[in-house]
């Protein structure tokens, strides 16, 4: 999600202390899009829903969806899975989780407002 200042909902991860983009792995009988949005909530406390399936990359043994969301309710709160929640500027980050770095700049350019 990025917000109309042109910054990017991400969580300082509890477990390494990195920044990446709320997410985790899909239940059965749930689609990655729902996913994301109970992800979402359980991690940062906000309530987003779905605009677009923005970007999707592969590893060996999983597959990774970006989405981009909308947000309904604006009254964010760490979860005991993330230190912190804030929207930051992608260049404002030194140390992501993962790929979160790769698959943010991916989207960055097209689904930042103004561009």
């Amino acid at each position: 999600m990025i917000n109309s200042a042109g910054e990017v909902l991400l969580i300082r991860r509890a477990d390494d202390g990195r920044w990446a983009m709320p997410g985790g792995w899909v239940e059965p009988g749930e689609t990655p899009a729902e996913a994301a949005v109970r992800e979402t909530a359980e991690e940062t406390g906000l309530t987003v829903s779905v605009l677009m399936l923005a970007h999707t990359s592969h590893r060996p043994e999983s597959i990774h969806h970006t989405f981009h969301c909308r947000l309904e309710h604006s009254t964010p709160s760490a979860s005991d899975e993330a230190l912190e929640v804030e929207f930051r500027v992608p260049s404002s980050v030194t140390a992501w989780h993962a790929d979160h770095g790769e698959r943010v700049a991916a989207v960055w350019g097209k689904l930042r407002p103004g561009v």
